[in-house]
């Protein structure tokens, strides 16, 4: 993700959650190929993601097949 998002998600309402407290709605920064964030979900509950790939529609997916690879989980609160 550019600086501004890494760095500017306050703005934008959001707060800093965890795997431990996720809740639905929450979006998940996960690390593909570099060793910051370059990719988001959100979580729909039961162990679940909805994310947009490369060459795909977007889809559901399991959190846990994702795990290692997340650096962020963000709640929003709200501006």
């Amino acid at each position: 993700f550019p600086v501004t998002i890494r760095s500017n998600y306050r703005y934008g309402g959001f707060e800093d959650s965890s795997l431990e407290n996720i809740k639905i709605g929450d979006m998940v920064l996960i690390r593909l190929f570099h060793d910051s964030p370059t990719h988001a979900a959100v979580y729909v509950g039961n162990d679940t993601i909805w994310h947009h790939t490369a060459n795909r529609l977007s889809h559901e997916d399991s959190l846990s097949k994702w795990v290692k690879r997340i650096s962020k989980v963000l709640t929003y609160k709200g501006e």
